[in-house]
């Protein structure tokens, strides 16, 4: 996890050494390329993080349509000596609309993810009457749905590139574990990433 930080914090330095004086546009016709990072949870027995790339096309000025494959990791350490770590990888559509002509621009963005995790448990348990005690591991097998609504706001370094900070309100659905259901509240997260345009 800490390759993956130095890969995006690098992205950000070339993005920022990139600036220049042209206007920043959003025209029908150009690509945008892009990473971002959230649920920057770094604590002493916790941490949580994501990842998502974002690939779509300008259908009309101002909107573009894409997909965004998408990773997310947690890691817990509990005080009765339990471990659990969880791996998710997604991919599904996003739709983004960017408000104004300047280099700065407000932008609202939606997306539904569909995401396959598997989550590897340590446990200090005794799994069955008459076992002895100890360390045990298992893994779950994990799909869900993840729909995200959000806003923030882009800063266009230049026609190419630009720096961006959302807010998203997220919501799990169809949350089963090895064919159990569970119902999972919402959450609310930042992100900041970087964007590339490409094309006329």
């Amino acid at each position: 996890m800490t390759k993956l930080f130095y890969i995006t914090l690098s992205f950000f330095i070339i993005s920022l050494l990139s600036l220049t004086d042209s206007l920043a546009q959003t025209q029908k016709g150009r690509f945008m390329l892009g990473t971002s990072m959230g649920k920057f949870n770094f604590g002493k027995n916790y941490t949580e993080l994501s990842l998502d790339v974002k690939a779509g096309y300008f259908v009309i000025d101002n909107l573009v349509i894409g997909l965004t494959p998408s990773y997310a990791y947690t890691s817990a350490d509990y005080p009765n000596g339990n471990n659990q770590k969880n791996n998710a990888l997604g991919i599904g559509p996003f739709v983004r609309y960017y408000f104004g002509e300047g280099k700065l621009k407000p932008l609202l963005n939606t997306s539904f993810v569909y995401y396959n995790s598997t989550s590897k448990i340590i446990a200090t348990m005794i799994p069955y009457p008459g076992a002895p005690e100890g360390e045990y591991e298992f893994q779950l097998k994990n799909k869900y749905k993840l729909l995200q609504v959000g806003g923030g706001v882009a800063y266009f370094l230049n026609d190419y590139v630009s720096l961006e900070g959302l807010i998203n309100y997220g919501r799990y659905l169809d949350w089963d574990y090895d064919s159990v259901s569970y119902e999972k509240a919402g959450e609310v997260s930042i992100n900041l990433g970087v964007q590339i345009f490409i094309g006329k």
